[in-house]
């Protein structure tokens, strides 16, 4: 019984490292969820596949996030020119 218990307890911390990795993941991904850059890549990798409607709700986001960036605006010109919503791609 001595003899295992190191590795019950090598299994224990192997099992513990294992849950702590993916709380650190989700936290990870809910930061970069949070910033402008990662709405703005989202939607340019929909508008490269031709969902400019999903480009358009994730440019919408990153613009929450930051309004000042002339490329939210920008791309999102696009994405509506490519809906043919001529007046929302002039706004």
């Amino acid at each position: 019984m001595v003899r295992s218990l190191p590795y019950i307890l090598f299994v224990c911390f192997i099992i513990a490292c294992a849950g702590s990795q993916k709380r650190e993941e989700e936290r990870i991904r809910r930061i970069l969820e949070s910033t402008a850059s990662y709405h703005i890549e989202r939607a340019a990798a929909a508008t490269d596949s031709g969902h400019f409607d999903q480009a358009v709700k994730r440019l919408r986001q990153a613009a929450e996030i930051a309004p000042w960036e002339p490329a939210v605006f920008n791309n999102m010109g696009v994405a509506f020119y490519h809906m043919e919503e001529y007046d929302s791609a002039i706004v």
